[in-house]
């Protein structure tokens, strides 16, 4: 019998300890509505990773495909391929200018 409030105490204490954990997400459920959502909003914590990473301020995007070179933002699969023109793409010499303009390493 004391094995087994034990056993249920542990479970409770780690039930407890894990709601209290701050999560880097929330569940929305489809029948949440806007108010509900909201309401979840402030219980969204970045982890320490996540945190680390938005004290830098700065992001950098590259995108390069087909898209490049139709100056399309989309594309609609009726793309000609030949116009995928990458002679050599060199991903280092963008990555060595964006950081040479303004993030550090």
């Amino acid at each position: 019998m004391k094995k087994c409030v034990n056993v249920i105490l542990f479970l409770m204490t780690l039930a407890i300890s894990a709601r209290a954990q701050n999560k880097n997400f929330v569940v929305i459920r489809s029948g949440d509505s806007e108010r509900d959502i909201v309401k979840k909003a402030p219980d969204v914590r970045p982890s320490p990773r996540q945190l680390r990473w938005q004290q830098l301020e700065l992001t950098a995007f590259f995108h390069f495909g087909i898209n490049t070179f139709t100056n399309e933002q989309r594309g609609d699969g009726k793309e000609v391929i030949a116009r995928f023109n990458s002679r050599k793409p060199d991903a280092g010499q963008w990555v060595k200018t964006v950081k040479e303009m303004f993030f550090n390493s």
